[in-house]
């Protein structure tokens, strides 16, 4: 086959498979296993494709002289004798454009295998744009998938060297069949992506699409065996996401002075327990840029998605609000050309959609990378509450300086404790705060009581509900808010479940000022907004909440007990 231009690849875009998809829904076994049924169509189309020009009966040697892997020859040729009927109907049918397109842009979603990943065509070319390809780039995506992104990278330019790294045997079938349609200088290598180092690619430009989402128990035996990026994981949270450990991947395979881009879950840029990775890669100087993508952009999850831009030596980070910059479709939102140029132009020049976020400030925010927290927007909760009027009072606690603290601890209970802010950890309040020597109390103290919102003045924000199992008084420092919520109005539980939210935090870091150290006053703070929704939805989610916060407090107990077992084992012994 002649190589295939830009301009050509692009107008079999236009070309309607739908005909073609249609035939090869009905032409396939109903209880072809999922994983199976889409590297099977697509090996049928490629072979109809060859029967334009080739008699069927030819095509077993010739399949055999076009590829040099053996397990595609063996694949194709144990289709052309089992679907010779079905291939033969579509090479008299269609033409050769429309079975090339077929093959290079079918989906057939309702039937693709639901770990199937796909890189949708507009965000290969913004991962392009941002990667800044040159002539001379050795360019490796990790988890290539079906070859999407480096179909698309592979017409940029045709001295560039690109390789593709896939672990499903299918998936590496159907991407081969579609770079001989294109004719280029594509090279795929079958492995694992986490388990082993694929430096010596010496890739200066590395994408990356993989499984999002996932928890750090699907790769941990992978990530034993790549000895640098376990050693990036050994003291972080078992909690955290998988997502990170593939970014960490795809960075450490880079050659360095290159840049990476990948594709992570939107909650992995703010949540709690990828916090101490996210800290390391700004550490490193490792975080050029993050583009907050908009929801439902990929085919199997509506989710919203981020981009990250890794590189080295950098001192801030270019932060791009993208979220809503889609063209909404039936079942999927798109980027429009527009849209892709739009987001270009505010990462690489100063836009109303982007912001250069110091290494401080994000430190002070707790690592976030969220872009959504720092940008200049106005409110975003147009039918909402503000806390003013859903709580009966709010009051910040006066508390005691570090001189007057010293001075008040005891070691004895004495029906006086103490709320740190340290004191509170995922939403949860430790029980042994510190004592207080009864004759420290004060008339301007603040008690603080049962079901009080507790929240922090200073970000990155703490918010907890006050649950105390004991009679004794409780002092919160003075940098806690108290809020005590009217349950006529609104279920307490919901406004903390907000509050800790992604788009509580986005709330309380709004309304707080400060160049780099965040913090709310009081009366901004009641400015913040609690959406609407129905009491029965509050109660929902309040009570799912308490029981997932119970397991949490559960889990911890265990961690407590296991700990101390672990420090008496030697106990008599020496």
């Amino acid at each position: 086959m002649s190589i295939l231009t830009k301009e050509e690849y692009e107008k079999l875009k236009e070309i309607d498979i739908m005909p073609i998809n249609r035939i090869m829904q009905s032409a396939i076994r109903s209880d072809t296993d999922a994983s199976d049924y889409f590297p099977l169509v697509i090996s049928i189309l490629f072979l109809a494709l060859l029967g334009t020009k080739k008699e069927v009966s030819t095509l077993h040697s010739f399949v055999g002289t076009i590829f040099e892997s053996e397990t595609v020859i063996e694949y194709l040729r144990e289709l052309i004798i089992t679907e010779e009927e079905v291939i033969e109907t579509l090479s008299s049918k269609f033409d050769e454009d429309s079975l090339k397109a077929a093959v290079l842009f079918s989906t057939l979603k309702q039937h693709i295998d639901p770990s199937y990943q796909s890189t949708p065509s507009e965000l290969s070319q913004l991962a392009m744009e941002l990667l800044s390809i040159e002539d001379g780039d050795v360019i490796m995506d990790l988890g290539s998938g079906v070859g999407n992104f480096v179909n698309e990278v592979g017409f940029l330019n045709n001295a560039i060297s690109v390789y593709g790294v896939e672990i499903k045997t299918k998936n590496i079938i159907v991407s081969t069949l579609r770079s001989y349609i294109i004719n280029k200088n594509i090279r795929y290598r079958q492995g694992n992506i986490v388990s082993q180092d694929w430096s010596e690619i010496e890739a200066s430009k590395v994408f990356s699409h993989f499984p999002l989402g996932g928890r750090m128990q699907s790769v941990e035996k992978y990530l034993l065996n790549n000895v640098k990026l376990a050693s990036a994981f050994e003291n972080t949270k078992r909690t955290i996401t998988s997502d990170w450990v593939y970014v960490l991947a795809a960075y450490y395979s880079m050659k360095p002075g290159g840049k990476c881009v990948c594709l992570i879950s939107n909650s992995g840029t703010w949540n709690k327990a990828d916090e101490e990775i996210r800290h390391l890669l700004l550490k490193e100087g490792a975080v050029e840029g993050i583009i907050a993508l908009p929801p439902n952009m990929l085919q199997n999850t509506p989710i919203p998605i981020t981009m990250v831009v890794l590189s080295g030596g950098n001192r801030n980070v270019k932060m791009v609000d993208a979220s809503e910059m889609f063209k909404k479709g039936r079942k999927q939102n798109t980027l429009t050309e527009n849209a892709i140029k739009k987001i270009s132009v505010a990462y690489w020049e100063e836009s109303e959609d982007s912001v250069v976020v110091s290494l401080e400030k994000l430190k002070n925010n707790g690592y976030v990378f969220n872009p959504i927290r720092y940008m200049e927007y106005d409110d975003d909760i147009k039918d909402g509450y503000t806390l003013s009027e859903v709580a009966v009072s709010i009051n910040r606690s006066i508390g005691l300086r570090a001189n007057e603290l010293d001075e008040a601890v005891t070691t004895e209970r004495t029906g006086y404790r103490y709320l740190r802010l340290q004191d509170i950890d995922e939403g949860i309040v430790a029980k042994n705060l510190q004592n207080l020597k009864e004759e420290s109390e004060k008339d301007s103290w603040v008690l603080v009581q049962n079901n009080d919102l507790i929240v922090s003045k200073n970000s990155p924000f703490k918010i907890a509900m006050a649950n105390f199992e004991s009679k004794e008084k409780v002092i919160a420092s003075g940098n806690l808010y108290l809020i005590k919520i009217d349950e006529n109005k609104i279920n307490p539980v919901f406004v903390e479940v907000f509050l800790q939210s992604e788009a509580g935090l986005v709330q309380l870091t709004r309304h707080s000022k400060g160049a780099v150290f965040n913090s709310i006053s009081l009366e901004d703070l009641k400015k913040v907004k609690i959406p609407k929704v129905s009491r029965e939805v509050q109660n929902q989610i309040a009570d799912e909440y308490a029981k997932l916060k119970e397991q949490l407090i559960v889990i911890e107990r265990q961690v407590d007990l296991i700990k101390d077992r672990r420090a008496k084992l030697l106990e008599g012994v020496v």
